[in-house]
């Protein structure tokens, strides 16, 4: 089982308990330390108004809409007829904790529908300041569900059962434990609780569990599912709580004895006979989620006649050659065609049930299949799209050796689906424009990949066709995607992770790459392919430069600082009649998309670039009248410990790189002490100023004007490190008004107006810049 096992035995420990056996003794109360499993008296009122749910059972079928593979469930909605108040859903107070649990199954039978249950629960009572666990069982053989049960088994425990017969040897059969303690006055404590609650059925010889679904499904949806999952059936359902049976039983997997660690301690403490009987039940309650997804086959070389090289980004690339382009991909059309053959074949031998739902699932396939083939179509006789096809192989390609550090073998799926895409991306008034194509696919599959390969293939096609666009809109500069997520977290872990593409492709534009065998050159324009991060001042600022206001309540002057303030570390510093508004942190790009050279040391430890740790090492851009030199003692102190020092050379005289190895001599490093030990040892040692930002932002450069007071009017971010592909070329870039970008002075190539030494990294995180910039593709966070 290995690291899974050993995962989920820590989950049980840390959120279920027990930890320390079934006899556990704990300093803390357990009311504090355990999260779920966890049950209160059910007269218990936390407050004026209880919220019960409904039971599944009612003098009709329950329907068991929402039923899902592996036993978690959404509860069945009922009238207000007949209302079951033992399943408390505790909606209304974060703290308040169910009242009941239970599962549900059905049973088939020939005969008397019997069932044997076990019941198992602890409870912990204060004995000499520590809390003590006292675990409990109960065991039922042979219970006739056709009589209901209702019985406290324990003082304060109740078990009911429940039963309605849905066909002539089928039974629909509900198991609930209730917390029936009534010894409380207006509080409860620990001892009321019930910890740990678990019901385990057994079926006797000649009686089986049958699937939840095989009564009525509804919906569109659930029929789809009933036919795709009819080989994997629901077996139970859990109320409170979730439910697992043989074949997903996460205890079932072993021959001989299952090891000790795996089942609850309370089993452990029956006898011989009754563990021998309850030890693998048939089905029984679970609080984790212990069902084991199967991951779908996603690699190509698991598809008959298909191997690695026909869908490997990097000879997708290689040549203008159509002929090989079409042959690989003919060959992604043609498995998907035959299978889609053999799926016909299949559908004819289904029930009638399914008959329908199976010839609809076929239909959109052969849609897909449509537009597969069109796309290849496209590519043939459209020069652009096929040009921006191999563009978008080419920076997956190289991102892919970055992050990965080999090259992007793409999976069947994601190729299909830029394929389908295709066509309506090259044809504006295409009618796959009106439908939204959405990728459907476990998490880790490669979804984030097959979206990235559309974008760069998007914005490099309207950079082929800037002219032919311009009557419905399109334009080759300016935004031309937006991406939106939901969360704040997950849009700068996106950012971060499409900069890697967008900076390839900004390579390749500044290297004017091309395929081996084409022609043309200046083919993906004079603007960057760069992207913005626009998720509010919360997080990232609003502004590059300080802005001021007057309290005119207050009498006081508002300072409200920028990206540059904060970058310099200037943003604190106020005078007497002055207040500070410091919000957001520009510096979000923390390692270099291509090298992973440290660009940005963070303010929390936990944020910290594996690199500092790892490699100990750090680029500082500086200025010196000579040279620098400095022995390595003279660089270390108390906290950091220098083992290597270069210095490189800028094309710019008086400008250098300080390449520094170090061993931090103390396990705590942040933006504080990095700062503290560049600026008080290295550059006094050095006899140089530095560059960047601040030492803890080595990768990002303030833009300032050529005044006197040379005052900062924007921060661009480029990798220090001056053996990154980045810095192995020259870079330009033209402006609104045809003239070239502004370069910051340290990256300068004398007598070359506009090129600098080195590619910036193409990022944009503050509010303006965004504005002002218009970046090729823009993640935002929906509000």
């Amino acid at each position: 089982m290995g690291a899974r096992k050993e995962f989920y035995i820590s989950l049980i420990r840390e959120l279920l308990g027990p930890r320390g056996g079934s006899h556990e003794v704990m300093e803390i109360d357990p009311r504090d330390e355990y999260v779920v499993g966890i049950l209160e008296p059910k007269d218990y009122v936390r407050g004026s108004i209880e919220e019960y749910s409904n039971s599944d059972l009612k003098r009709e079928v329950p329907s068991d809409k929402g039923a899902l593979r592996g036993g978690e469930f959404e509860e069945d909605s009922t009238d207000d007829t007949e209302v079951d108040q033992f399943d408390t859903l505790p909606v209304l107070d974060p703290k308040a904790l169910p009242k009941s649990m239970g599962i549900s199954f059905v049973i088939e039978t020939p005969d008397n529908p019997l069932i044997n249950i076990c019941v198992t629960w602890a409870r912990y009572l204060k004995e000499d300041g520590k809390w003590q666990r006292y675990p409990k069982s109960y065991i039922i053989e042979n219970c006739d569900v056709r009589s209901e049960l209702s019985k406290e088994i324990d003082m304060g425990v109740l078990v009911r059962t429940k039963s309605i017969q849905i066909e002539n040897k089928k039974w629909h059969v509900s198991v609930y434990m209730v917390n029936v303690s009534h010894d409380f006055k207006n509080t409860i404590e620990t001892r009321h609780l019930i910890f740990q609650p678990q019901i385990r059925i057994n079926l006797p010889d000649g009686i089986s569990a049958a699937s939840l679904l095989e009564r009525s499904v509804e919906g569109e949806d659930e029929k789809r599912l009933a036919m795709l999952y009819r080989d994997l059936p629901a077996l139970a359902r859990g109320h409170m709580c979730s439910a697992v049976w043989s074949a997903v039983d996460q205890e079932r997997p072993y021959e001989g004895r299952i090891p000790d660690d795996f089942v609850p301690p309370d089993i452990r403490l029956l006898n011989e006979s009754q563990q021998k009987i309850f030890i693998n039940p048939h089905i029984r309650s679970e609080y984790l989620p212990v069902y084991s997804v199967v991951q779908s086959a996603t690699e190509i070389n698991q598809i008959d006649d298909m191997e690695n090289n026909d869908l490997h980004s990097g000879i997708l690339s290689e040549k203008w050659d159509s002929d090989l382009l079409v042959k690989n991909l003919e060959k992604l059309i043609n498995a998907y065609e035959t299978w889609i053959t053999k799926q016909k074949k299949e559908s004819e031998i289904l029930a009638d049930a399914h008959k329908k739902i199976a010839e609809k699932n076929l239909d959109s396939c052969e849609q897909s299949l449509s537009r597969m083939k069109e796309c290849l179509k496209i590519l043939q006789t459209n020069e652009d799209a096929r040009l921006s096809f191999y563009f978008m192989n080419r920076a997956m390609c190289l991102q892919s050796e970055w992050t990965r550090k080999k090259p992007l073998v793409w999976r069947p799926f994601q190729m299909a689906f830029i394929m389908q895409c295709i066509p309506g991306i090259v044809d504006g008034l295409h009618h796959d424009r009106e439908m939204c194509d959405l990728l459907w696919f476990p998490t880790g599959g490669g979804k984030t990949e097959a979206y990235l390969g559309l974008i760069i293939f998007t914005l490099s096609y309207l950079r082929r066709r800037k002219n032919s666009f311009e009557d419905i809109g399109f334009s080759s500069s300016g935004t031309s995607v937006i991406s939106r997520y939901t969360l704040r977290l997950l849009t700068i872990q996106q950012f971060r992770r499409t900069l890697n593409a967008i900076t390839a492709a900004e390579v390749l534009r500044t290297t004017d790459w091309k395929p081996s065998g084409y022609k043309d050159s200046r083919l993906w324009g004079d603007r960057r392919f760069s992207i913005g991060l626009w998720i509010g001042g919360g997080v990232t600022p609003n502004s590059v430069i300080d802005h001021e206001a007057w309290d005119n309540e207050n009498k006081i002057m508002i300072r409200f600082a920028g990206a540059v303030s904060n970058l310099t570390y200037r943003h604190g510093n106020r005078t007497a009649r002055e207040k500070i508004v410091s919000d957001g942190e520009p510096a979000q790009v923390l390692e270099c998309p291509s090298c992973s050279e440290i660009l940005a040391i963070p303010k929390t430890e936990s944020d910290l670039p594996s690199i500092v740790s790892d490699r100990g090492r750090i680029f500082w851009v500086v200025s010196a009248s000579h040279e620098p030199k400095a022995d390595k003692k003279e660089l270390s102190n108390e906290r950091f410990s220098v083992t290597d020092f270069k210095i490189h050379r800028l094309p710019k005289d008086g400008f250098y790189i300080a390449e520094i190895h170090f061993v931090p001599s103390h396990g705590r490093i942040n933006d504080y002490f990095i700062n503290e030990w560049c600026n008080s040892t290295v550059l006094r040692v050095l006899g140089a100023r530095l560059e960047c930002a601040s030492a803890s932002r080595p990768g990002y450069f303030i833009k300032r004007l050529g005044d006197t007071h040379r005052t900062p009017i924007d921060f661009e971010i480029r990798c220090p490190n001056p053996e990154c592909i980045l810095n192995r070329h020259e870079w330009s870039e033209s402006s609104d008004t045809g003239h070239f970008a502004y370069v910051p002075e340290p990256f300068e190539i004398p007598g070359k107006n506009g090129y600098s030494k080195g590619i910036p990294v193409p990022a944009f995180t503050t509010d303006s810049q965004i504005y002002h910039r218009c970046p090729s593709i823009v993640l935002a966070t929906v509000e």
